[in-house]
């Protein structure tokens, strides 16, 4: 990272069913349409933790509605890049990015309504219908 210093900071509360792979796509999401107001054609690097990340967004067969946006952004801004970094060894904005979703987390904010991935649902749907069942 050449500067250590915050420019932009998001962060929203998600449901407790929703995928971490949802919430760090919603993210991504967000940091890349950010980047895109910065009407810049500086090449600009965006640095996550979770590799995920990387490997759903240029896929050809993205069902996935967040990473096929994040898809059309990185074809469209070629001098936007995404590059991993390990995970919870103290870069700066790597810790501050979990500080937030911590904080996200915990807080009282209103919770974002996305949809479940259909896998996702049809297992919690099944663990309620067992737990109806046994009680």
């Amino acid at each position: 990272m050449q500067e250590s210093n915050t420019t932009h900071q998001w962060s929203a509360k998600l449901t407790k069913d929703n995928t971490v792979f949802q919430g760090e796509h919603l993210a991504l999401n967000e940091a890349v349409k950010y980047v895109t107001t910065l009407k810049t054609n500086l090449p600009v690097t965006i640095f996550v933790d979770y590799r995920a990340n990387i490997q759903a967004s240029p896929s050809p067969k993205i069902t996935n509605r967040t990473a096929r946006e994040i898809s059309e952004i990185l074809l469209e801004n070629s001098h936007i890049k995404i590059s991993w970094i390990k995970a919870r060894v103290g870069y700066f904005g790597n810790e501050a990015a979990d500080s937030l979703a911590n904080s996200a987390t915990e807080s009282n904010d209103v919770q974002l309504n996305i949809k479940l991935p259909k896998c996702h649902a049809k297992n919690i749907f099944r663990k309620d219908m067992m737990k109806q069942w046994q009680s």
